[in-house]
Protein backbone atom coordinates (compact mmCIF):
# COMPACT_ATOMS: atom_id res chain seq x y z
CA UNK A 1 0.00 0.00 0.00
CA UNK A 2 1.24 3.52 -0.83
CA UNK A 3 1.73 5.83 1.82
CA UNK A 4 0.45 8.89 2.10
CA UNK A 5 1.63 12.17 0.84
CA UNK A 6 2.52 14.64 4.16
CA UNK A 7 1.05 17.93 3.39
CA UNK A 8 3.93 20.47 1.72
CA UNK A 9 3.15 24.19 1.56
CA UNK A 10 4.34 27.02 0.15
CA UNK A 11 3.60 31.37 0.38
CA UNK A 12 4.67 33.93 -1.76
CA UNK A 13 4.64 37.25 -0.54
CA UNK A 14 4.03 40.20 -3.73
CA UNK A 15 5.03 43.72 -2.95
CA UNK A 16 1.51 45.75 -3.64
CA UNK A 17 -1.21 43.84 -5.45
CA UNK A 18 -0.43 41.13 -7.80
CA UNK A 19 -1.70 41.72 -11.36
CA UNK A 20 -0.40 38.25 -11.78
CA UNK A 21 1.18 34.66 -10.02
CA UNK A 22 4.38 34.11 -10.38
CA UNK A 23 7.02 32.25 -8.61
CA UNK A 24 10.53 30.99 -9.41
CA UNK A 25 10.75 27.18 -9.34
CA UNK A 26 13.18 24.00 -9.94
CA UNK A 27 12.56 21.76 -13.23
CA UNK A 28 14.00 18.14 -14.02
CA UNK A 29 14.05 15.05 -15.14
CA UNK A 30 11.17 12.95 -13.84
CA UNK A 31 13.20 10.68 -11.75
CA UNK A 32 11.99 7.49 -13.61
CA UNK A 33 13.66 9.01 -16.86
CA UNK A 34 16.53 10.92 -15.37
CA UNK A 35 18.73 7.75 -16.08
CA UNK A 36 22.30 10.25 -16.38
CA UNK A 37 21.41 11.83 -13.02
CA UNK A 38 21.40 15.21 -14.52
CA UNK A 39 20.34 18.00 -11.42
CA UNK A 40 17.42 20.16 -11.57
CA UNK A 41 17.75 23.10 -12.94
CA UNK A 42 16.63 26.53 -10.06
CA UNK A 43 15.31 29.83 -10.26
CA UNK A 44 13.63 29.81 -13.53
CA UNK A 45 9.74 31.40 -13.57
CA UNK A 46 6.83 29.89 -13.57
CA UNK A 47 3.39 31.79 -14.06
CA UNK A 48 0.35 29.81 -12.35
CA UNK A 49 -2.52 30.08 -14.98
CA UNK A 50 -6.20 28.70 -13.79
CA UNK A 51 -7.18 29.29 -17.50
CA UNK A 52 -4.55 26.35 -18.48
CA UNK A 53 -5.70 22.80 -18.01
CA UNK A 54 -2.46 21.47 -18.34
CA UNK A 55 1.39 22.71 -17.16
CA UNK A 56 3.71 24.06 -20.06
CA UNK A 57 7.20 24.64 -20.71
CA UNK A 58 8.84 26.81 -22.69
CA UNK A 59 10.96 25.23 -25.65
CA UNK A 60 14.02 27.12 -24.37
CA UNK A 61 14.10 25.73 -20.89
CA UNK A 62 13.25 22.07 -22.63
CA UNK A 63 16.11 22.53 -24.78
CA UNK A 64 18.73 24.07 -21.84
CA UNK A 65 18.09 20.77 -19.88
CA UNK A 66 17.97 18.30 -22.71
CA UNK A 67 14.60 16.99 -22.55
CA UNK A 68 13.40 14.06 -24.48
CA UNK A 69 9.94 14.07 -25.52
CA UNK A 70 8.04 10.91 -24.99
CA UNK A 71 5.97 12.10 -27.95
CA UNK A 72 3.77 14.64 -29.54
CA UNK A 73 0.35 15.81 -28.95
CA UNK A 74 -2.24 18.10 -30.01
CA UNK A 75 -2.90 21.44 -28.24
CA UNK A 76 -5.14 24.39 -28.32
CA UNK A 77 -4.67 27.41 -27.36
CA UNK A 78 -5.47 30.88 -26.77
CA UNK A 79 -3.11 30.71 -30.26
CA UNK A 80 -5.08 28.14 -32.07
CA UNK A 81 -3.96 24.55 -32.74
CA UNK A 82 -0.96 22.57 -33.13
CA UNK A 83 1.59 19.91 -32.69
CA UNK A 84 3.92 19.71 -30.19
CA UNK A 85 6.53 17.90 -28.09
CA UNK A 86 5.38 16.32 -24.62
CA UNK A 87 7.33 15.58 -21.39
CA UNK A 88 7.59 14.24 -18.12
CA UNK A 89 9.36 16.45 -15.41
CA UNK A 90 9.53 16.92 -11.56
CA UNK A 91 8.65 20.46 -10.54
CA UNK A 92 10.24 22.07 -7.46
CA UNK A 93 8.25 24.42 -6.40
CA UNK A 94 9.20 26.83 -3.22
CA UNK A 95 9.73 25.90 -0.10
CA UNK A 96 10.49 22.36 -0.85
CA UNK A 97 6.94 21.72 -2.19
CA UNK A 98 8.17 19.08 -5.10
CA UNK A 99 4.94 18.05 -8.03
CA UNK A 100 6.25 14.73 -9.37
CA UNK A 101 5.93 12.89 -13.04
CA UNK A 102 3.95 15.95 -14.51
CA UNK A 103 3.18 15.64 -17.78
CA UNK A 104 4.15 19.23 -19.99
CA UNK A 105 3.34 20.47 -23.24
CA UNK A 106 6.12 22.09 -24.94
CA UNK A 107 5.81 25.83 -26.07
CA UNK A 108 8.19 28.54 -28.04
CA UNK A 109 5.34 30.88 -27.17
CA UNK A 110 5.12 32.11 -23.49
CA UNK A 111 6.66 34.75 -21.79
CA UNK A 112 7.75 32.43 -18.92
CA UNK A 113 9.77 29.35 -17.84
CA UNK A 114 6.97 27.31 -16.95
CA UNK A 115 3.24 28.02 -17.00
CA UNK A 116 1.45 26.27 -14.32
CA UNK A 117 -1.82 24.76 -14.95
CA UNK A 118 -4.91 23.14 -13.29
CA UNK A 119 -3.26 19.66 -13.48
CA UNK A 120 -0.68 21.39 -10.88
CA UNK A 121 -3.21 23.29 -8.87
CA UNK A 122 -6.31 20.75 -8.73
CA UNK A 123 -3.81 18.66 -6.71
CA UNK A 124 -3.91 20.92 -3.65
CA UNK A 125 -5.72 23.95 -2.29
CA UNK A 126 -4.95 27.26 -3.79
CA UNK A 127 -5.63 30.84 -2.22
CA UNK A 128 -4.96 34.29 -2.75
CA UNK A 129 -5.38 37.15 0.14
CA UNK A 130 -5.01 41.10 -0.59
CA UNK A 131 -4.88 43.04 2.72
CA UNK A 132 -3.28 45.94 3.36
CA UNK A 133 -2.25 46.30 0.15
CA UNK A 134 -0.54 43.05 0.00
CA UNK A 135 -1.15 39.71 -2.17
CA UNK A 136 0.00 36.96 -0.64
CA UNK A 137 -0.45 33.37 -2.70
CA UNK A 138 -0.53 30.36 -0.82
CA UNK A 139 -0.78 26.36 -2.23
CA UNK A 140 -0.84 23.55 -0.28
CA UNK A 141 0.05 19.71 -1.59
CA UNK A 142 -2.31 17.98 -0.80
CA UNK A 143 -5.29 19.31 0.39
CA UNK A 144 -6.07 18.24 3.88
CA UNK A 145 -9.47 20.49 4.23
CA UNK A 146 -11.90 22.63 3.25
CA UNK A 147 -11.61 26.66 2.49
CA UNK A 148 -15.13 28.32 2.46
CA UNK A 149 -14.97 31.52 4.03
CA UNK A 150 -18.97 32.19 3.57
CA UNK A 151 -19.09 29.27 6.56
CA UNK A 152 -15.97 31.70 7.99
CA UNK A 153 -17.79 34.31 8.05
CA UNK A 154 -21.23 32.95 9.37
CA UNK A 155 -18.96 31.32 12.40
CA UNK A 156 -17.83 34.96 13.12
CA UNK A 157 -21.08 36.60 12.89
CA UNK A 158 -22.47 33.66 15.71
CA UNK A 159 -19.03 34.41 17.51
CA UNK A 160 -20.43 38.16 17.45
CA UNK A 161 -23.90 37.83 17.95
CA UNK A 162 -22.98 35.84 21.41
CA UNK A 163 -20.60 38.48 22.68
CA UNK A 164 -22.91 41.16 22.08
CA UNK A 165 -25.36 39.19 23.91
CA UNK A 166 -23.11 38.79 26.87
CA UNK A 167 -21.78 42.26 26.45
CA UNK A 168 -25.58 43.55 27.12
CA UNK A 169 -26.82 40.98 29.94
CA UNK A 170 -23.60 41.80 31.85
CA UNK A 171 -24.22 45.60 31.26
CA UNK A 172 -27.86 45.28 32.53
CA UNK A 173 -26.61 43.46 35.20
CA UNK A 174 -24.32 45.92 36.23
CA UNK A 175 -26.87 48.98 35.43
CA UNK A 176 -29.88 47.07 37.88
CA UNK A 177 -26.98 46.48 40.59
CA UNK A 178 -26.01 50.50 40.31
CA UNK A 179 -29.41 51.21 40.93
CA UNK A 180 -29.91 48.72 43.84
CA UNK A 181 -26.75 51.30 45.34
CA UNK A 182 -28.40 54.31 44.83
Amino acid sequence: MPQPILPQAFSVKFNGLASFLVCNVGVGFSEKMNVNNVKPVADKSALWDTGATGSVISKKLADEIGLIPIGRTQVTGVNGSFECNKYVIDIYLPNHVRVQDVLVTESSGIQHDLLIGMDIIRLGDFALTHTNGSTIFSYQFPSTHHIDFVNEINELKKRIAQNSLKNSFKHGVSRMTNKKRK
